[in-house]
């Protein structure tokens, strides 16, 4: 894989990192991520899209266009705006839809009508976190495809749910319902120093609870309390401010700070 200031390149995916979000194609398909905002752009319209976000925008949780469904799903706190893609085609649907966003019918009519696609299943291809829309205007920001420059070769091996850098296994995050997505924005947090989450070795384990590249004060003993973890019996451990780290053989330890050191080093000669 290369490395890039500007993002990541793998074979046919290539990631563009814009700082607060990420653009992600793969071949004809293309993602945005930042976080709030997960969609596959390249499988809805400009004008569609534009729709759902002014129907967002304007507090509506129930919505159809052209065969798209905007669904909100409620959770514990702020729940989430779903995009469904379906192969409903109702222009009488669509005629409502356009109404309501005008104000000439209510939305108890409208969700009337629309009850009759209740159970309806499609493709999800965005999510939208509920508490980003409350707090800020839901748009997406106009982007261009950059040149990736100052990279670097990286070898990196994807294995179920783990990345493996530097000899060292990475839990890969969990992006629900975007697994392609999920590996990829992994290795970007891991390079750039921001990755959180659960770390393995051949006979070790351990938490980075801070943000990887924030990691300091360690220190190294032979004992059973090690940070976060209580064993039954002494492994060698690492604890330090982010990070927790145990295992049953001292070389993993050697091989733990090896990993943590290129990592920096990676960093800086990218000016990450």
């Amino acid at each position: 894989m290369l490395v890039c200031r500007q993002g990541l390149k793998d074979n046919n995916v290539t990631l563009y990192d814009y700082g607060s979000y990420q653009v992600i194609e793969n071949g004809k398909v293309r993602y945005f991520y930042s976080g709030e905002i997960i969609l596959k752009v390249s499988d809805i319209s400009s004008n569609v899209l534009d729709k759902l976000i002014y129907a967002i925008n304007k507090g509506i949780r129930y919505f159809f266009f052209e065969g798209y469904l905007l669904q909100y799903i409620p959770s514990f706190g702020y729940g989430n705006y779903f995009i469904f893609k379906t192969e409903i085609k109702d222009e009488e649907l669509n005629n409502k839809s356009l109404q309501l966003l005008e104000g000439k019918v209510s939305e108890d009519v409208y969700i009337d009508y629309l009850m009759k696609y209740q159970g309806v299943k499609g493709e999800t291809i965005g999510v939208i976190d509920e508490f980003y829309t409350l707090t800020n205007e839901l748009r997406l920001p106009k982007y261009e495809p950059m040149e990736l420059t100052q990279c670097k070769e990286l070898e990196v091996k994807f294995e179920d749910k783990y990345v493996e850098i530097f000899n060292v296994r990475f839990r890969i995050l969990d992006i629900s319902y975007f697994d392609f997505l999920s590996k990829y924005i992994s290795v970007l947090k891991i390079i750039k120093g921001n990755y959180k989450g659960e770390i393995k070795t051949s006979l070790g384990e351990g938490i980075i609870y801070h943000k990887i590249g924030k990691i300091k004060n360690l220190t190294f003993s032979f004992t059973k309390i090690c940070g976060k973890y209580r064993l039954d019996t002494p492994e060698n451990c690492i604890i330090g401010d982010g990070i927790s780290f145990h295992t049953k053989n001292k070389d993993e330890i050697d091989q733990l700070m090896y990993c943590l050191e290129n990592l920096k080093t990676l960093r800086d000669s990218l000016n990450l």
